[in-house]
């Protein structure tokens, strides 16, 4: 298999890099980064440069907060996805997967999310990943190219931003309490940077044209959630319950498409056992 990786650099790229060699697929990356692995068939900068024909595109690339300001990500990332278009249209991929956030949704009040909500005032960031599905959308279709948008929830590895996950690993390793809404609360937004790639190459056998919301493959309530941590740690949660943290919400699907991702017990000693290899 042939393999196109953008934002090979970033957390999520730089994983399906890696396991897209375990797997001894011919990778290519592109992104203004230099490449990050010398095993990779080739890196570039200019879309006309990259082989024709292969078998999966990954965007992998994109603004977030946690790498740029809230102001720059519209910007940012009309460039970075007006060259996914030329990407496209240059490399004629057979597969593309567009790597999505569940920010699109913006303000959410419902108890479950699914792709057949309507987002509400989604942040600058939220907004330009929404506008950046809809531009490959138009463009997928023109061509006849399947795509697949995943809206990824926390993605969970090592060298993740500070998300709510890590928040609560690093927490109950210094000790330090936690603020949730209601410890009752289901949670499964959560899954590893493996699952993203894993369904991607799922999207690809398939020739998957979908817009799938990814979450852990089961949900706990955050005491239980939490007591996951306490086992690894050996120490105790300090939960506070505060009103003012942000109504909880579980993400869900309105069909069901392809196998789900690990589950959170997974997640979690698969996160400690990587931080303790560092």
């Amino acid at each position: 298999m042939r393999i196109i990786i953008t934002g090979s650099t970033g957390l999520v790229g730089k994983r399906t890099v890696s396991l897209s060699l375990s797997h001894r697929y011919t990778v290519y990356t592109y992104g203004r980064s230099s490449d990050p692995c010398g095993e990779i068939a080739g890196h570039f900068s200019e879309p006309h440069e990259l082989p024709k024909d292969c078998d999966l595109l990954i965007h992998c690339a994109a603004a977030t907060p946690l790498n740029s300001s809230m102001a720059e990500c519209p910007a940012l990332n009309h460039r970075i996805d007006s060259d996914l278009v030329t990407i496209i249209r240059t490399s004629s991929p057979k597969q593309v997967v567009y790597l999505s956030t569940m920010a699109v949704y913006g303000h959410i009040i419902v108890e479950k999310v699914d792709e057949l909500c309507a987002p509400s005032c989604p942040n600058p960031y939220g907004q330009s990943k929404l506008d950046g599905e809809s531009l490959i959308q138009a463009e997928c279709n023109a061509m006849g190219v399947p795509l697949t948008i995943l809206r990824l929830p926390g993605v969970v590895d090592t060298g993740m931003a500070t998300i709510f996950f890590k928040h609560v690993y690093d927490s109950i390793q210094a000790e330090l309490p936690i603020s949730v809404r209601n410890r009752k609360s289901a949670f499964n937004n959560a899954i590893l940077a493996d699952d993203v790639f894993n369904i991607s190459l799922s999207a690809s056998k398939m020739r998957l044209s979908s817009i799938i919301n990814l979450h852990s493959s089961d949900s706990l309530s955050l005491e239980t959630f939490l007591a996951l941590f306490e086992e690894i740690a050996q120490k105790e949660a300090v939960i506070i319950e505060d009103l003012s943290c942000n109504p909880p919400f579980l993400i869900s699907n309105s069909r069901e498409i392809i196998p789900m991702v690990s589950a959170l017990g997974y997640i979690v000693q698969t996160y400690h056992k990587r931080m303790l290899s560092v």
